[in-house]
């Protein structure tokens, strides 16, 4: 059933190849040797369409040489780099879970987002299944409050600590901030961070960021008041107004603040 992804056959020519390979009702060796009917055959090509290549390994597992190449390099890092070693932490049970983070980062995350005077909100996005094997990346980001793009006039944004990871409850967000609190005691006193609302990333941080406020990306905001007006069948003209009397407008060159 899973070969079949590749094929041109419909479902019913397929099923009916399988019933006469595996003697029909009558002669099949036992009833898990055919199939029981259409969905069958559709979970099993929806399987083949998500493992990796080769099929060797479920979508859910991780290659077991990667992971020993990801150690190792772990391990080497660590005996070459101690005072700014970039992988802070690799495990594989209960699931796949990579912390990267330098001393800079680190630092500048102290120096940018937990001093109450001036400080920048810390950021942080989960990117799904960017890898294969269903490993997501985590990015999370900060200004650096010195530095001014003449461009734009403001603070540019800098890239800080990453999770790589398998699992997206709130523990494998929660296991990150933990082992940044860890590595820099006090990134505890962290006073924002900024997500697009994921629950899960929000409760975690939560547990180890102590003091911050957890801000929604506006971009966010905007979109599910959106669909909130939608579902309550406000449309047309009246969504917009509605959006406008929250967000503001541009009128010209006249800006209506919300």
């Amino acid at each position: 059933m899973k070969l079949s992804v590749k094929s041109k056959k419909n479902p019913n020519k397929v099923l009916d190849q399988l019933y006469t390979q595996a003697g029909d009702v009558c002669n099949a060796e036992s009833l898990g040797s055919i199939p029981c009917g259409p969905q069958d055959l559709y979970n099993a090509r929806r399987s083949a369409k998500e493992a990796p290549c080769g099929g060797g390994t479920s979508s859910s597992s991780v290659k077991i040489d990667a992971l020993w190449m990801l150690l190792g390099k772990a391990k080497s890092d660590e005996a070459a780099f101690k005072d700014n070693k970039f992988i802070r932490e690799c495990r594989m049970h209960p699931d796949f879970l990579t912390v990267l983070a330098d001393e800079r980062q680190l630092k500048e995350l102290e120096l940018f987002c937990t001093n109450a005077s001036e400080f920048c909100v810390f950021g942080a996005d989960p990117t799904f299944n960017l890898f294969e094997d269903n490993i997501s990346l985590t990015v999370t980001t900060y200004r650096n409050l010195k530095l001014i793009n003449k461009e734009t006039g403001l603070c540019p944004v800098f890239l800080g600590p990453m999770l790589m990871h398998q699992n997206k409850e709130w523990k494998s967000y929660s296991h990150f901030a933990h082992t940044l609190v860890t590595e820099h005691p006090v990134l505890n006193g962290i006073l924002a961070c900024g997500t697009d609302g994921e629950k899960a990333l929000i409760e975690g941080f939560s547990r180890h960021f102590r003091y911050a406020i957890m801000l929604q990306c506006f971009i966010h905001v905007k979109k599910n008041i959106e669909k909130q007006l939608i579902e309550r069948h406000v449309k047309g003209k009246n969504k917009n107004d509605t959006i406008s009397e929250i967000f503001g407008k541009q009128d010209g060159e006249t800006n209506f603040k919300g």
